[in-house]
């Protein structure tokens, strides 16, 4: 089900996607990803509708054509497709045991996570700008490195993980606004869609927080989880400061600001 997505438009700015082409290529993603024997076993993971929306906005941003639009966005989507997919493959070495269904289903995993990278190389192929190639595959590398570090715990400190994390969800946005030189678009990658991952994910960043002692406790009776809560929460208004001291276009933060503002209304902050 594809998910609903605001309009966006920037006042005094040339961009402007409406909530049509916006759900027009979120299908048109799906449907080039879709495979009918993959389909019966292996559920697609979601395309994060704020990513493309980040994404679209880049493109729409430099006026290019609807096809060179569609092309580079596949390319990018595909690409976090294939990450998402690869990181719903199991550890085998957990000591799970698994029966004939459950290791069938994680070896299609992995064939489907290989099978959009497939796509993505594919769509590479038809792109003419080499540099934009080498910026993707570098963040790809990078975003591989971040994940095995998180994973394996070789994180030293909370503001570790936490530039860990801001790589692995965004790296690859921010090239992007890089290599067509739009630093506010950098910036919004950075900080915006970091703030916008942690806000949908806050469970997953408290309990690693905890599990890994990544928080100082200064007393035997504090409470880690408050502790945790109050120390992310920190974060995301230190990560909101910079985006507002830095992008200098006024519209373009407050328009994008206003999806945070969704997810941060239905959280308790203490800040």
């Amino acid at each position: 089900m594809i998910r609903q997505i605001q309009i966006m438009g920037f006042e005094g700015d040339q961009v402007h996607l409406e909530i049509s082409f916006v759900k027009e290529m979120q299908e048109k993603i799906y449907q080039s990803i879709s495979h009918s024997y993959l389909n019966k076993y292996f559920h697609v993971p979601q395309l994060d509708s704020d990513k493309l929306y980040l994404l679209l906005s880049v493109l729409k941003s430099k006026n290019f054509p609807t096809k060179k639009m569609e092309s580079v966005a596949k390319t990018v989507m595909y690409i976090q497709v294939a990450l998402d997919s690869h990181d719903l493959v199991k550890n085998d070495l957990e000591g799970q045991k698994y029966n004939l269904t459950e290791q069938k289903e994680q070896q299609l995993t992995v064939l489907a996570g290989d099978y959009y990278s497939g796509l993505y190389y594919r769509t590479l192929s038809f792109l003419p700008e080499i540099p934009l190639i080498k910026q993707l595959a570098s963040a790809i590398k990078i975003i591989n490195e971040q994940k095995i570090r998180v994973y394996k715990v070789e994180i030293t400190s909370l503001e570790d993980f936490f530039l860990s994390m801001q790589q692995i969800e965004t790296l690859l946005y921010q090239k992007l606004a890089s290599f067509y030189q739009l630093s506010d678009f950098e910036m919004i990658a950075t900080n915006w869609l970091h703030m916008n991952q942690i806000l949908k994910n806050k469970e997953k960043y408290i309990n690693y927080m905890i599990e890994n002692r990544l928080i100082n406790m200064n007393n035997v009776d504090d409470d880690p989880r408050a502790l945790a809560e109050n120390r992310l929460y920190q974060y995301i208004q230190e990560l909101d400061d910079q985006l507002k001291k830095y992008v200098k276009n006024d519209a373009l933060i407050k328009q994008f600001s206003k999806i945070n503002d969704t997810y941060l209304k239905n959280l308790q902050l203490r800040l």
